[in-house]
């Protein structure tokens, strides 16, 4: 396998609980036997004993980006972990396909949402968490999908939010499928967020979702039909 040297960035975010250092590089490879060539990111923090490593790793093949695969891994001095696995391939019948898959070990909880309510796009919600500290992460993933086609998935975007305090540390991509050249990933610089726009940002995807599924719940307890007023019996939790 060959490879070119590794453009490494290093800077620093002031935070007001302190400062977060950003490490952040990118390297390109080539697997000399099948031909297939790996473009790889990757963007760590370090605060005090945690540590979080975000890697994206795009693999190409005759000028296509045929799979894209984003792990997110953090960790404590203490020997807890998290680990949340993302794979995304382009179909010419469905579009984006993706899956995630997570992992977790010592004082480690995760809390898991998904959502699907046409016509809005299918969400999914996961916050991790150290039961001993109370620190942690929360990624989002939304899959818009094409007018008048429910079925294709044209966009996926992604919301990482590291937790530091009253303030996070956020990281936006975006997975597109493009016909001529695969699937395009778009991931933005590291940003600060204050955490009234993180819980702003991710309490109004679930509302959103909440309200589609309690109006839709309300309509059918309003239909005249008898039988179907004995099908769908209205939840007491709802009001």
């Amino acid at each position: 396998m060959q490879g070119n040297p590794p453009n490494t960035n290093i800077s620093v975010m002031r935070l007001k609980s302190g400062h977060v250092n950003v490490y952040t590089d990118k390297k390109r490879y080539i697997e000399n036997q099948t031909g297939e060539a790996y473009v790889v990111r990757c963007i760590s923090y370090l605060v005090g004993k945690r540590y979080l490593l975000f890697t994206i790793t795009e693999t190409c093949k005759a000028d296509r980006v045929i799979l894209v695969c984003i792990d997110v891994k953090e960790e404590y001095e203490r020997g807890s972990s998290a680990i949340l696995k993302l794979w995304f391939t382009a179909n010419d019948r469905y579009g984006v396909l993706s899956s995630m898959h997570t992992h977790l070990s010592g004082s480690f909880e995760l809390v898991k949402h998904s959502y699907r309510v046409p016509p809005l796009s299918d969400t999914e919600l996961a916050c991790y968490f150290s039961a001993e500290t109370g620190d942690g992460s929360v990624f989002t993933l939304e899959k818009k999908k094409g007018e008048g086609n429910g079925d294709v998935v044209e966009m996926v975007k992604g919301l990482h939010a590291f937790m530091v305090g009253d303030e996070s540390v956020g990281i936006k991509l975006k997975i597109t499928n493009d016909r001529r050249v695969g699937l395009r990933v778009e991931v933005e610089n590291p940003m600060k967020l204050t955490m009234e726009y993180t819980n702003r940002v991710f309490s109004k995807m679930g509302q959103r979702m909440e309200n589609e599924m309690d109006k839709n719940v309300i309509s059918l307890y309003k239909n005249p039909m008898p039988q179907l007023q004995g099908s769908y019996p209205y939840p007491h939790n709802y009001h």
